[in-house]
């Protein structure tokens, strides 16, 4: 089960400003790797909200998340519901 507690303590991690710039760190070494990432199918696990699927769904990616916390597939599916909006 789910509670709202828990989703807001989720929001407000995977919201944070160390958070958030140490992702983007990750993702501009990944980027810098020079890697062949274009049309890759990727297993994303451990996927948290989703702050990496967005990274490979750019590189026309097919990507497979998963993510064992509800609070945080709770919170990827608000995230990818608003990339589809």
């Amino acid at each position: 089960m789910i509670t709202q507690e828990a989703v807001t303590m989720a929001r407000y991690y995977f919201g944070g400003r160390a958070y958030v710039r140490h992702n983007r760190r990750r993702q501009e070494h990944l980027a810098a790797l020079g890697l062949d990432l274009f049309d890759k199918s990727v297993l994303e696990v451990g996927a948290g909200v989703g702050d990496h699927t967005t990274f490979f769904l750019d590189r026309r990616c097919r990507v497979l998340s998963m993510e064992p916390r509800l609070e945080n597939c709770f919170l990827f599916t608000e995230f990818m519901r608003g990339l589809a909006a």
